[in-house]
């Protein structure tokens, strides 16, 4: 689901109030990694069209983002205005973004058999401008070179987004080495399977690592 500014639309057949609405974007905020500024991001649909299983007064709120179709399958169900059900998928998805978060905040201890811990045995993890890697030893030697001689590491999410076993992250990634500060932006998709990381893609500019790593 991807993060966006939008606007709640009615049509047909969609139950709209002011309270629902409220419970549903301070829930999207959370769950669905929304970030709720001055537009309204919530659409509520009838639970009887989305998900028949759930009682006609219930309501069922789907995120829109950037006009694409709503998937109700990414839905949290809105019980009398104010309790609030997540669906499996929705529960999994927020389950996903906070290995994710606890990932990058690991970065910050500077531990490389910490961070191999969230990686299945076969994962891969490609920086897109290199070759990709696969497996603990090959990931190992890489996260060795630049981890072990960091004398700080932080990595800043900026945004987080996630449908199914994947989640999207925008961050800086900062750096200190021999005293010098490297600030690098990265967009970042990670595929997760039982709880561990199975994929990680980071896509960024090399020559803006390059810039301010290479000796002058």
């Amino acid at each position: 689901m991807a993060k966006c500014h939008c606007q709640a639309r009615k049509s047909t057949g969609v139950l709209l109030t002011a309270e629902s609405s409220s419970v549903f974007r301070a829930v999207s905020s959370r769950f669905f990694g929304v970030e709720r500024r001055s537009s309204t991001v919530a659409l509520l649909a009838r639970a009887t069209r989305a998900h028949p299983e759930q009682s006609p007064h219930d309501t069922v709120g789907v995120v829109r983002a950037n006009n694409c179709p709503a998937n109700p399958r990414d839905a949290a169900v809105v019980s009398g205005g104010d309790k609030v059900h997540l669906t499996p998928e929705a529960k999994m998805s927020s389950k996903h973004e906070d290995i994710v978060r606890q990932f990058c905040a690991a970065w910050s201890r500077r531990n490389v058999e910490e961070l191999l811990a969230f990686f299945s045995p076969d994962a891969v993890y490609h920086n897109m401008p290199l070759p990709p890697l696969q497996g603990i030893d090959a990931i190992r030697a890489t996260l060795e070179t630049f981890v072990t001689p960091a004398e700080w590491i932080e990595f800043e999410i900026l945004n987080i987004a996630s449908r199914g076993n994947t989640v999207f992250t925008e961050r800086v990634d900062r750096f200190r080495f021999a005293g010098k500060e490297v600030s690098l932006p990265v967009a970042g998709v990670f595929e997760l399977e039982n709880g561990k990381i199975r994929a990680w893609r980071d896509y960024f500019d090399m020559q803006t690592w390059l810039q301010q790593t290479t000796p002058a």
